[in-house]
């Protein structure tokens, strides 16, 4: 709850409380992720028992001189830290911690009615976004006592960390009187606003206590959770909480959580080259269907464990498995002989994958796949524990033994995913932490500005102050064409989509640049073809389907469903009440120009491709990025009548003959001119309504050694090294 009400203004979350007036409640528990040895406990420390005198036993030596090691410096009493607020401050006795989330605390004192609200929220600068004491008075007053303040006294208080602000007193009245004091400090681009009040008898018998609580409040800069922030990569992660970090079953690719957990047999460098991973090397076969890896000597898991062929084995069975539920294995490994057996339940293992022995794994294709080493660096195949899984089924990956670059460290929920340097893995990474922060408010831009994170990506609403020259993080800007379209798909199995001039009448509705000018403030790559820039295979010959109602009307009155179209139903991740404005406009285009009844039916974004195949959708809004470059990831994927991932169940036949010759074709050549035909073909029987071509604009620290701008969400933040040279 508290995550939640501070998620917005300040103000508005004490509009939503109440005062107390009757005998404090017992102290909530707090549920959290076991915390770090070196991060101070949230709960008051016990007193620290006193030491008594070392004994000095004396050795053989003349003279010895004998060594102490001084105790550590006890906890204070009442010590809390917030590390994802950036704050610390030690409570005095008869106070306690009611409620803490990332953004803030609550504290109450046990004796009467007295509350302190601490609360943390970055700006990109003070002026616009920072409170002084009055204002943020101001706002107590008119949201929490519904009346005036007035003004009682003004002073300077200087807080634990040297830094001097101002606190105001003020009073309030609320069928008693209240006093209140209240403090904003700023730092590094972090506003704090703290107020504790209480009835005005008893805060004015505690004017020194309250200015000791105050003058012991630090703004925590050069750590995170308790780590040197030089040594960790602070991102912003994806919300909402993971519930699944599985590398058999993420829809994230290799470029999420499980990419930075776990690893395969290749990856894929920054640079879009296969490289080896936790193989050595391999060979294949001279027709192409048989491939033999060699284990590196050193792949270990976190544990030390070595990483065997029957690990590997067993992790793509796993992977395979009806009970795992994978909606990604078929896709990415379904071309090894004996898996789509396994996967239906028919066979107990799969015979194309054959241990030689502890360091040698032979793989049998059913046909020569140019594209198969590519599809390995999805983390469909990416190698996990064994014993693990059977230790812990439901809850294993939230603390894996990893076989990738990082382990996991933390997870706290609704606040952050902590990673930690794997030292066993064979090329540890150079930044020992990752942290990923979740459930943030506010702009990236402006935690970027206030090095709370690294990488930011930056959205349309900050991206032209940040394009000015006159604006220093210009330098900082990286933009990137990436390997990802948005499109629409058509189902033309399911009428009235069974008449191509229907499809085209679909085509002709949507107008891609006005789209492009409200969604996207005209800052994405309106697109022509399904493959994207970059892709092998991209065809920019290929011609528009131009925006044009009239025609699109014309075609709709001369198809077989002229004046008596059923209902169109569109399927859309999300639900019940979601409320999508661009796919609003897009109903809207198509109502304006046919007339059509148009049925949105959201799908959970749990498991959704499965679910949105099995709806039977008449158009499907989806957006593809490339998991590997290859034409045969969009092409074969997104429109095989038998592909997972083909939502709308389009269907060709002779389509799906071409993109299976493809998929075999050994002649490079020939081959992406079988993927340009095919291609061609969708666009011509509009299977498909291309709308966007995607451009990233990221923001990269200076200190960020290593980064490269890929077309490709590529995991190499473990190649990554900080180096600040004694700047920000």
């Amino acid at each position: 709850m508290f995550r939640k009400l501070f998620r917005f203004p300040f103000i508005l979350f004490l509009a939503g409380c109440s005062l107390p007036f009757s005998a404090p409640a017992t102290t909530p528990t707090v549920e959290r992720s076991p915390t770090p040895s070196a991060t101070p406990s949230l709960k008051p420390s016990p007193r620290p028992t006193e030491t008594s005198t070392p004994t000095l036993t004396p050795t053989e030596t003349a003279t010895p001189t004998p060594t102490f090691t001084p105790s550590p410096t006890p906890t204070p009493i009442g010590y809390y830290k917030n590390d994802s607020a950036a704050f610390s401050l030690i409570y005095g006795p008869g106070w306690r911690l009611d409620e803490d989330d990332a953004y803030g605390a609550v504290f109450s004192n046990e004796n009467d009615f007295s509350m302190m609200y601490v609360f943390s929220q970055v700006f990109l600068d003070a002026e616009e976004g920072g409170m002084d004491p009055e204002s943020f008075a101001s706002a107590v007053a008119e949201t929490t006592f519904e009346s005036d303040y007035e003004l009682v006294e003004r002073d300077q208080i200087v807080l634990a960390d040297g830094i001097s602000t101002e606190r105001i007193i003020v009073s309030f009245d609320y069928e008693i009187e209240f006093l209140a004091h209240v403090i904003t400090p700023y730092k590094n681009n972090r506003q704090y606003m703290i107020v504790l009040f209480g009835p005005r008898n008893i805060l004015e018998s505690r004017r020194v206590s309250i200015t000791k609580m105050f003058e012991s409040f630090s703004m925590l800069s050069g750590q995170i959770y308790g780590l040197e922030r030089d040594g960790a990569l602070v991102l912003m992660g994806f919300d909402p909480d993971p519930e699944n970090i599985d590398p058999a079953t993420t829809l994230n690719g290799a470029g999420g959580y499980s990419g930075l957990l776990f690893s395969g047999l290749v990856r894929l460098s920054p640079d879009l080259q296969i490289v080896p991973d936790l193989a050595e090397n391999w060979t294949i076969s001279p027709d192409g269907t048989v491939y033999t890896f060699v284990l590196r000597e050193d792949a270990a898991f976190t544990d030390g464990r070595p990483i065997t062929a029957a690990d590997v084995k067993y992790s793509w069975e796993r992977a395979a498995d009806p009970e795992t539920e994978s909606t990604t294995v078929l896709t990415y490994m379904g071309d090894i002989v004996g898996l789509k057996e396994k996967f239906e339940g028919s066979a107990d293992e799969i015979v194309g994958v054959r241990v030689i022995d502890e360091r040698t794994l032979e793989v049998t294709l059913d046909g020569p796949k140019p594209y198969f080493l590519a599809k390995l660096t999805y983390p469909s195949s990416f190698i996990v524990d064994q014993q693990d899984i059977e230790r812990d089924p439901k809850n294993w990956m939230f603390n894996p033994n990893a076989s990738g670059p990082y382990k996991m460290r933390e997870f706290r929920e609704e606040d952050a995913i902590i990673f930690e340097r794997n030292e066993n893995y064979y090329d540890p990474a150079q930044i020992p932490y990752v942290v990923f922060l979740l459930y943030r408010s506010g702009s990236f831009v402006s935690y970027y500005e206030a090095g709370e994170i690294d990488i930011a990506h930056v959205g349309s609403e900050d991206l032209e102050a940040i394009e000015s020259p006159d604006n220093p993080l210009s330098q900082e800007l990286h933009v990137q064409a990436r390997m990802c379209t948005t499109y629409i798909q058509m189902n033309n199995t399911l009428p009235p989509f069974d008449d191509p001039r229907v499809r085209q009448a679909f085509a002709l509705s949507v107008d891609k640049d006005r789209l492009n000018e409200l969604f996207r403030d005209n800052r994405s790559l309106i697109a022509n073809s399904v493959l994207p820039p970059a892709m092998p295979g991209y065809n920019a010959e290929l011609p528009a389907q131009k925006f044009d109602p009239q025609m699109a009307r014309e075609l709709l009155d001369s198809s077989s469903y002229a004046g008596n179209l059923p209902p169109i139903r569109i399927g859309s991740v999300g639900y019940g009440d979601s409320d999508d404005p661009f796919l609003t406009a897009l109903i809207d285009m198509w109502q304006q120009a046919l007339g059509v009844e148009i049925l949105v039916e959201y799908v959970d974004p749990d498991n959704f491709s499965k679910k949105l195949r099995e709806m039977e959708m008449h158009i499907s809004v989806s957006g593809w990025c490339a998991d590997y470059p290859d034409p045969e990831n969009f092409l074969d994927v997104l429109f095989h009548s038998e592909s997972q991932f083909n939502f709308a169940n389009y269907q060709h036949p002779e389509i799906d003959a071409l993109l299976e010759e493809a998929r075999t074709e050994p002649d490079p050549f020939r081959r992406i001119t079988l993927y340009q035909q095919i291609e061609a073909m969708l666009l011509e029987d509009y299977a498909v309504i291309p709308l966007f071509h995607d451009i990233s604009y990221t923001l990269v620290k200076p200190y960020l050694q290593g980064w490269v701008d890929s077309a490709m969400q590529v995991p190499f933040y473990h190649l990554l090294s900080i180096e600040r040279g004694g700047t920000d």
